[in-house]
Formats: structure tokens, C-alpha cells, sequence
């Protein structure tokens, strides 16, 4: 579960399957406990939205970065990053 770091009432949560056979079966298996969870935090819940389903294009490893993205040095990240297409 991911927060928002502007927004202390909004949160992400990232569910991740291998494939979308386990996807299905997965949420199938837990429909009940899932239906607990929605029983239980409903009244915290003012909209839920499924943003779609998505396939990794590489093996990721996500991280905690330092305070503001920043690495020890000081430099940013994010500036020496490129995106290619």
C-alpha cells in the first residue's frame, strides 16, 4: 500500500501476479476475504477505481531514495536519467 505524500486520505494500493491465469485465480481464491476487507474499511473507502492491468517490460527493483530524491553526493536523480522510446 502506497500513500500519498500531498494527500494524507489517498492511497495506492499494487497487487502483482506473474500472469493473468494467477491474477484471475488469485482473486477468485480470495473473493470472500476481499469482500471481508471491503466490509471492514468501507466506511474509510470513498472510491475505488481500478486503473487497469499493466505487464512489467523488465525486471525492477523498487527502492526507498534519500530525503527528495537526492543521492548521498547531493546530485539529483532524476536529472541524470534519460528516457529513451
Amino acid at each position: 500500500m502506497l500513500h500519498d505524500t500531498k494527500d494524507p486520505w489517498r492511497y495506492l494500493t499494487i497487487d502483482l501476479w506473474e500472469t493473468g491465469v494467477q491474477r484471475e485465480q488469485a482473486l477468485a481464491a480470495s473473493e470472500a476475504e476481499y469482500s471481508d476487507l471491503e466490509a471492514v474499511c468501507g466506511e474509510w473507502t470513498e472510491s475505488r477505481t481500478e486503473v487497469g492491468i499493466f505487464s512489467a517490460r523488465a525486471e525492477t527493483t523498487v527502492r526507498p531514495r534519500g530525503k527528495a530524491g537526492r543521492s548521498k553526493a547531493g546530485e539529483s536523480r532524476r536529472s541524470s536519467r534519460r528516457t529513451t522510446r
